[in-house]
């Protein structure tokens, strides 16, 4: 394992995470996004127009693609900031960086730095982020068959939307000094969403729990089961641990993924989708969102 390549969600902090990681490590950056501005801003369009151009001009993404292929060659350890370069670097150690698209659109908003992407208000960021994901899905699947969401492409994946730059980067070093072999998924316990009325989870039994968290060392380090949909997390197995983490306040919690799109089968025959539309609700939703402030403030 030589290089070490990233991706990820629009807004998630790939560019300042492989600037620590240079400060860190010494490696080069390639940066694909730094390219595709600079390329969007010499035929005078926007990012997100210049990203709908590339849907019928496959010719700028082979261009870049070569160039990511020719980079992953090389025997100086790189650090590459691409959609693609996992899959065309397939020895790297594959980072995928998620953040919610909220926090995504905040950022972008507020990132005045961007090449050609200013936006009038965050709600404008928000439907630009969007969109430009869907494109981006579309033209990488017609074009190589590759579905950039399905994020068992990676070995880690790492929420850094309530985390700092230097925590992921600490992660990704760790993995790479320690030539990970096993998938790792980090996500942040106010980033999960419950499928599950917070009145089953009375403050008694996370009392009770609460010291069994404290231990029991494999009750602690037992991954939440997670399934994604819309690019959100949804808790399938692991509420009381998500909330005790909360009281804790842990940063990231171990977490397996149990699904790979909105249309994979769980038991029953049960597809994901109908199974957080029949498990979630506005009221669920409120009444979670109370008890986390409620924990975030209050020592059980």
């Amino acid at each position: 394992m030589k290089h070490i390549t990233i991706t990820g969600s629009l807004g998630s902090g790939k560019t300042v995470v492989s600037k620590l990681l240079n400060e860190y490590l010494g490696f080069e950056i390639e940066s694909i996004g730094s390219l595709q501005r600079k390329m969007a801003q010499k035929y005078g369009m926007s990012t997100f127009d210049f990203n709908k151009y590339m849907e019928t001009h496959p010719e700028f993404d082979h261009e870049l693609d070569s160039f990511v292929k020719e980079q992953g060659q090389s025997e100086i350890p790189k650090i590459f900031d691409s959609r693609l370069a996992w899959h065309f670097i397939p020895e790297s150690l594959k980072v995928y960086l998620y953040v919610t698209d909220e926090i995504a659109a905040r950022r972008v908003y507020n990132d005045k730095y961007r090449i050609n992407e200013n936006y009038s208000s965050t709600d404008v960021a928000l439907s630009n982020i969007i969109q430009r994901r869907k494109s981006e899905v579309l033209r990488f699947k017609t074009q190589y068959e590759i579905d950039l969401e399905n994020l068992n492409n990676y070995d880690l994946i790492i929420d850094t939307s309530f985390v700092t730059p230097d925590e992921i980067a600490s992660k990704i070093i760790f993995a790479y000094k320690n030539a990970q072999s096993k998938k790792e998924f980090w996500l942040s316990p106010y980033t999960l969403m419950p499928t599950q009325s917070i009145r089953n989870h009375s403050r008694e039994k996370l009392i009770l729990l609460n010291g069994l968290f404290d231990h029991i060392d494999k009750y602690a380090k037992k991954p939440i089961e997670v399934l994604i949909n819309n690019n959100n997390f949804y808790i399938y197995n692991g509420h009381k641990r998500t909330l005790i983490a909360i009281t804790k306040q842990f940063a990231l919690l171990p977490c397996t993924l149990l699904n790979s799109s909105s249309n994979d089968k769980l038991m029953f025959n049960q597809t994901v989708n109908d199974y957080i539309d029949e498990n979630t609700n506005e009221e669920i939703f409120i009444d979670w969102n109370e008890f986390v402030n409620y924990l975030k403030n209050n020592s059980l």
